[in-house]
């Protein structure tokens, strides 16, 4: 992962948070040199997003210049696409065309025609109390990012992962019954953890769903969804949850042990 280009992933304005997510999914896979090359399996397991979205917001950011198809291949079958994220464009204004448009429009502050600002009167702009004014401008880049924009960004994103791997949920619960409730208590439960987190609680409380159903726990056949999320079943039983927890690290180290190119 190359914190450039995570940075400057976030900086960048998308015209959607699927492809603001996209990017940043990119980024958080890139190299130094700003290549990545994540197969679209890959992003979906990533982002949550389906294949046509990531798909379509790829080629979106291809549009827009953010990222560049380098023409070469990766993976096992040489299909898997090579991007190079340009993160060499910035978004924030150079600083010597800035002082150049501004000494040209005002003069200096210290011409003539406006005064000094160093006089007597006035006192030092250059004083050790109030540092100094005309020193030489360094870019800020930090404080020209819309923090605001980033996290709404953000915020929308992480609802629509929520939200998309709640329909998981939904699709493989039984009991059809309350899902606007079962959404709800969904957004609840879920506020504030990360996707990663989000994923194994998904499959810990599905894989014990489904274990007392098909052991005749009596009520299990028609239990509300959201009734099994407010009460947090799953956690009647702490040596499920241990084993389930061993089995579930097991097979994702044996997943991550393939790499993540294709």
């Amino acid at each position: 992962m190359s914190r450039k280009a995570t940075d400057w992933a976030w900086r960048i304005q998308a015209s959607s948070p699927s492809i603001k997510l996209v990017l940043l999914a990119l980024a958080d896979r890139a190299d130094d040199a700003g290549e990545c090359y994540p197969s679209v399996e890959r992003l979906e397991a990533d982002t949550g997003l389906n294949r046509k979205t990531i798909i379509k917001a790829t080629r979106e950011l291809e549009k827009t210049g953010a990222v560049i198809d380098t023409k070469k291949r990766k993976g096992a079958t040489q299909r898997v696409k090579v991007y190079r994220l340009t993160t060499e464009t910035e978004t924030v204004p150079k600083v010597e065309s800035f002082q150049k448009r501004n000494s040209s429009k005002s003069g200096t502050l210290n011409s003539p025609k406006s005064g000094t600002l160093n006089s007597p009167k006035t006192g030092t702009l250059n004083s050790p109390k109030s540092g100094t004014q005309n020193q030489s401008v360094e870019p800020v880049i930090e404080s020209l990012i819309d923090h605001s924009a980033s996290d709404r960004v953000k915020k929308a994103a992480d609802k629509q992962i929520t939200e998309q791997l709640f329909a998981q949920f939904w699709k493989h619960y039984t009991t059809k019954t309350g899902k606007q409730a079962a959404l709800k208590a969904w957004h609840k439960f879920m506020r504030g953890k990360a996707e990663a987190a989000i994923r194994y609680l998904l499959n810990l409380m599905l894989a014990y769903y489904h274990q007392q159903r098909q052991t005749g726990v009596l009520g299990y056949d028609a239990i509300h969804a959201a009734t099994y999320i407010n009460q947090r079943r799953w956690e009647d039983s702490p040596e499920f949850m241990q084993q389930f927890k061993q089995e579930y690290l097991n097979q994702h180290s044996a997943e991550d042990g393939h790499g993540s190119a294709d």
